[in-house]
C-alpha cells in the first residue's frame, strides 16, 4: 500500500481534483436510481459521508480503509479507487472510477446506501459524472 501512495504526487492529485469539477455532473446528490441517460462511457463517482469520531485517531482509521481494499481489488468494472479524508478528519469516501455506468448502480445499491449510512449514522452524499475524456500520464 505505501508503494501505491508513493505513486500519488501533487500533480496526480490535481489532475483529479480537475477532473472532478470539469466533468457534468448527473445531479448535486446522487439518489437511488440515477442514471445518465442515453451516456455509455466511463464514469466517476464522488462518496462523502461523516465519520463522526472515527477520524479523530488518523492512523487507526486509515488502517480500517486499507483493511477494505480486497474488496476492491479486481471489482469488475471499478478501475480506480481513491479513498477520501476531509482535512479535519471529519469525512470520508471515495472518488470511484468505473469503465460504465452499469457497473457503477451494480455496487452503489439500496443496500450499500443501508449499510453506509447505519455503519456512519448518516446517508452518503453521492455524485455522478460523465468521464467524457480521460488523461493517463
Amino acid at each position: 500500500m505505501n508503494s501505491l501512495l508513493a505513486k500519488i504526487t501533487p500533480k496526480v492529485i490535481l489532475f483529479n481534483i480537475f477532473l472532478l469539477f470539469g466533468v457534468m455532473s448527473t445531479s448535486s446528490v446522487f439518489s437511488h436510481g440515477v442514471t445518465l441517460a442515453d451516456y455509455e462511457g466511463p464514469v466517476v463517482v464522488n462518496v462523502l459521508f461523516s465519520i463522526g469520531d472515527g477520524g479523530k485517531d488518523y492512523p487507526a482509521f486509515v488502517k480500517v480503509l486499507e483493511k477494505s481494499v480486497p474488496k476492491y481489488e479486481g471489482l469488475d468494472g471499478l478501475i480506480r479507487k481513491y479513498y477520501l479524508v476531509t482535512g479535519d478528519n471529519k469525512k470520508a469516501g471515495g472518488v470511484y472510477f468505473w469503465d460504465s455506468l452499469e457497473k457503477a448502480n451494480a455496487w452503489f445499491t439500496p443496500e450499500w446506501f443501508d449499510y453506509i449510512t447505519t455503519k456512519f449514522g448518516e446517508s452518503p452524499s453521492v455524485e455522478y459524472y460523465k468521464a467524457p475524456v480521460i488523461v493517463n500520464n
